[in-house]
């Protein structure tokens, strides 16, 4: 007989009963339904665009530039130090230097003073970019939410945003809602980060919200009475707003549940939310994603469609398991793409349905394909005679989608409203 193990559930997917807000009252209070974790900045936070680390900084005197380099990054004469600090002197932090020069070979200056040099030779620069050219180093005040379902054990994914940003962060005070909730409405945060961790019913696509109302099963709710009932209380602080639902993709995948979830993050009003349509989502699959997102908007101030585009060259890893959904003003699908494994996006079957072999598909010819693909199988029995009829190899044809845009790293861009 087949060894079996039970061991401790992965994915954020299963079934659960059906529950009536109504019947709520009843039912156990909402701090044994779910817990709320969250990390506050109250100030704003200037570090250097090269190196990402604080210390002694020049703040760029350039419009609309918020970025500064520290003294370890640029070499300043020491009997300069007191000239470049003086009002009158202006600075051009590297990245505008870049910006406006890398065309024409200009040597980099640094310090003016009524459009002439301060210094009496180029500026020398020590460090070196650590991330994009274009990045910042200002983190501003910003709020870190988690709303996790208390019987859901996944929050590395969340932990490891919180550890990413704690560094460039000098106060955070992680609690639960109880305890802090007045600090949330006494700061004005710039930034707001929300993660929603939860199980999703694979039948209705309802979100879980604990125990029926005798705590003997799983009980959830309608996607739309969930947001209302668990977000609706924080739609002062959630304006504006990146969302993450860390859940399987039964929500996304159901046309009515997928409507209650753009209606509730409408009334929020949630700027930019993530979702994926795995049907069973394996949470640490996404950790990559969303911190390359979280650090690229939250501490390098890039736009979230462009973080997010960017992070996706190094996500081929979670293409493999799920597609990614954003959620804004319109809906995008991102779906990965591989010419051998998921071509176009479509994910090939690991057996051949008619001969039984496994991973045994091989790229043939297609006549006339525009651009598709045509895969046959190449088990060796495949196409051999039967019932005294010879057949054909097994075959799959993957026409190319004409609605989708092939960005980079085999990664496919779809509008869908």
């Amino acid at each position: 007989m087949a060894c079996t193990a039970q061991t401790a559930k992965k994915t954020t997917g299963g079934l659960a009963k059906h529950l009536m807000l109504a019947c709520l009252e009843a039912a156990s209070p909402p701090t044994k339904r779910a817990r709320l974790t969250l990390t506050l900045s109250s100030s704003d936070v200037l570090n250097c665009s090269l190196c990402e680390e604080g210390g002694d900084l020049f703040e760029c005197d350039m419009l609309d530039c918020h970025r500064a380099v520290c003294t370890r990054c640029i070499d300043i004469p020491v009997e300069m130090l007191d000239t470049v600090k003086s009002p009158s002197v202006r600075f051009c932090c590297v990245s505008c230097h870049w910006a406006a020069c890398r065309h024409n070979s200009a040597p980099y200056i640094g310090f003016t003073e009524n459009g002439k040099p301060v210094l009496s030779s180029f500026l020398n620069v020590r460090g070196t970019f650590q991330g994009s050219t274009k990045a910042t180093m200002y983190t501003v005040p910003t709020l870190l939410l988690h709303f996790r379902l208390a019987s859901v054990h996944h929050h590395a994914h969340f932990n490891i945003i919180k550890e990413l940003l704690r560094d460039y962060y000098p106060l955070a005070w992680p609690n639960h809602a109880g305890e802090i909730i007045s600090r949330i409405h006494a700061t004005c945060f710039k930034r707001v980060v929300a993660v929603v961790t939860n199980h999703t019913d694979d039948d209705r696509s309802d979100f879980w919200l604990g125990s029926d109302e005798d705590g003997s099963e799983p009980g959830a709710v309608a996607v739309d009475e969930w947001m209302d009932l668990v977000l609706g209380p924080f739609k002062d602080v959630l304006q504006g707003s990146i969302m993450y639902f860390v859940l399987c993709g039964a929500v996304v995948r159901n046309q009515e549940a997928f409507a209650g979830l753009r209606a509730g993050l409408k009334t929020l009003g949630v700027n930019h939310a993530l979702a994926f349509d795995a049907l069973h989502l394996s949470p640490v699959k996404t950790i990559d994603l969303l911190m390359q997102v979280t650090k690229s908007v939250v501490l390098h101030d890039f736009k979230f469609t462009e973080a997010l585009e960017h992070a996706l060259r190094n996500a081929s890893a979670l293409g493999k398991h799920s597609a990614i959904i954003h959620i804004a003003s319109k809906v995008t699908k991102y779906v990965w793409s591989h010419k051998d494994y998921q071509p176009w996006g479509t994910m090939l079957p690991l057996q051949c349905p008619q001969c039984g072999v496994l991973s045994s598909w091989c790229s043939v010819y297609m006549p006339g394909g525009l651009g598709g693909y045509r895969f046959q199988c190449k088990g060796k029995t495949c196409g051999w005679v039967q019932d005294k009829k010879a057949i054909e190899p097994h075959q799959i044809e993957v026409p190319r989608p004409p609605e989708a845009v092939l960005l980079d790293d085999g990664w496919l861009k779809f509008e869908l409203a």
